[in-house]
């Protein structure tokens, strides 16, 4: 509850799901759908498919259907929104380790002489 209630809640967070075409789906529901590579199948079968484990889950695809990055269980806000931007600035074109980029953005703001709050 956490995640809808807080993190999803943000402006930044709001500002970067503008920018993207956002789908939530019931991870037990039969509800249909058309998966990125144009195949049907339910909510329920899909995240099956897609081997995830805890909610909530996300997953990100690029324009071709493909998928870039997923994230499953517990949801800190450092942490989304430094996906969120790893997939608006197609920063996993260049580096493809988000735990490399995350690093990388973390000693950028440490830098600029400001503290990074992995766990908030």
């Amino acid at each position: 509850m956490r995640f809808h209630k807080n993190i999803l809640q943000l402006k930044q967070v709001k500002k970067y799901f503008q920018q993207m075409e956002v789908i939530q789906l019931n991870s037990n529901a039969d509800t249909g759908l058309i998966k990125p590579n144009n195949k049907r199948t339910t909510a329920k079968k899909w995240y099956s498919d897609l081997a995830l484990t805890y909610t909530p889950a996300i997953v990100f695809f690029d324009e071709y259907g493909q998928e870039i990055i997923r994230k499953d269980a517990f949801f800190q806000t450092f942490h989304f929104q430094s996906i969120l931007s790893y997939i608006l600035d197609k920063a996993y074109l260049k580096q493809p380790s988000f735990q490399r980029y995350i690093e990388e953005k973390s000693d950028k703001i440490r830098n600029k002489g400001k503290d990074v709050n992995i766990w908030e």
